[in-house]
């Protein structure tokens, strides 16, 4: 079969294959207007991640999501920029996580494996919750992925570009 490439039209549905078809971070759960960014765990791969930085994103979270719009190398990082005590739980979620606490540099100051879904809102006192941690900034990953990762309490995670609207932590 010979193809005619040269047409407009075959042009067109080539760009559009290639360039929208294959995107290269595949979380549907993105509020795009804020981009991506990609953090080094203390193993070296990378981690995709998205951002919850208005305290609305920040309400939702994971809620709703279907573990198969996030991807096991993706993540969503919760941006306070300021350290204070921050507890997470898991209403209407549909897959565990684990849950990394991060302080402004960057250094894992707490972390909870495999927390619980769940799927409802009540009775709220069957919610699972974390631990409270005095962190800067919080990471949901897939349960599992902080052991396939390396990471664990005093491991650092770096980023592979620094993101604008992150606070840079104070040198001594």
């Amino acid at each position: 079969m010979n193809i005619n490439i040269s047409k407009p039209s075959h042009l067109l549905t080539i760009f559009l294959c290639l360039f929208l078809g294959t995107p290269v971070v595949n979380a549907q759960f993105l509020n795009r207007s804020r981009g991506t960014a990609e953090l080094i765990a203390p193993n070296g791969h990378p981690i995709n991640i998205s951002f919850a930085i208005s305290n609305d994103e920040k309400t939702k979270g994971l809620s709703g999501l279907q573990p198969s719009k996030m991807r096991v190398d993706e993540g969503l990082f919760f941006v306070y920029n300021t350290m204070s005590a921050k507890t997470f739980w898991m209403p209407e979620t549909y897959f565990n996580l684990d849950i990394i606490f991060l302080d402004l540099s960057m250094k894992v100051v707490g972390l909870e494996k495999n927390v619980k879904h769940f799927k409802g809102r009540d009775p709220i006192k069957s919610i699972p919750v974390t631990g409270t941690y005095y962190s800067a900034h919080v990471l949901e990953l897939h349960a599992g992925e902080a052991d396939k990762y390396h990471i664990r309490v005093g491991s650092m995670l770096k980023w592979k570009k620094y993101p604008y609207f992150l606070s840079r932590p104070h040198s001594p």
